[in-house]
């Protein structure tokens, strides 16, 4: 507050930064006519929209492709392209092909996010602990007892990292 308080003096023009006290107005204006809480709302809507996708996708390639060879080198050189694009291109394209919608804008950012989960997942089931599969396989574990307790364990610091 006193950074703001210091930068809007410094300004001295409240059309480029106001004072923080003129703003309380315009601000219990807003919450109480609803219309931040509203739009608040449908910003957290819009990113639990784009978050859960490009998470569960993400995690299932990722983990593919630690896991599993061919898919990895099958899906590497697309995970390089998906990586190096940038949002921007993404954002104008899911424009071009969707429409200017709310589709569209959650759309690129799923596929905007879902390399990045990826790529993080891939690495952390690379990592996982072979001895802890053997033993495992030994104790005859079934595939969910299996996910539930050996490998979401180890993969939780890279499913954390990648939220």
């Amino acid at each position: 507050m006193l950074l703001w308080m210091a930068a809007a003096g410094f300004t001295d023009d409240a059309s480029v930064l106001p004072q923080p006290w003129t703003l309380w107005e315009p601000f219990v204006q807003a919450v109480s006519s609803g219309a931040l809480p509203y739009h608040l709302g449908m910003t957290l809507w819009r990113v639990i929209c784009a978050f859960v996708p490009a998470m569960v996708i993400g995690v299932a390639i990722g983990f593919l492709m630690g896991r599993v060879a061919a898919v990895d080198r099958w899906l590497d050189p697309w995970l390089v392209v998906f990586l190096n694009l940038p949002a921007l291109v993404l954002i104008v394209l899911c424009y071009i092909w969707i429409g200017h919608n709310e589709t569209a804008a959650i759309t690129a950012v799923v596929l905007n996010k879902i390399p990045n989960v990826a790529t993080l997942l891939r690495e952390g089931a690379r990592a996982l602990d072979p001895d802890l599969d053997s033993m495992a396989a030994v104790y005859r574990m079934r595939p969910l007892a299996r996910l539930r307790h050996v490998i979401m364990p180890q993969l939780a610091p890279c499913i954390a990292a990648a939220a």
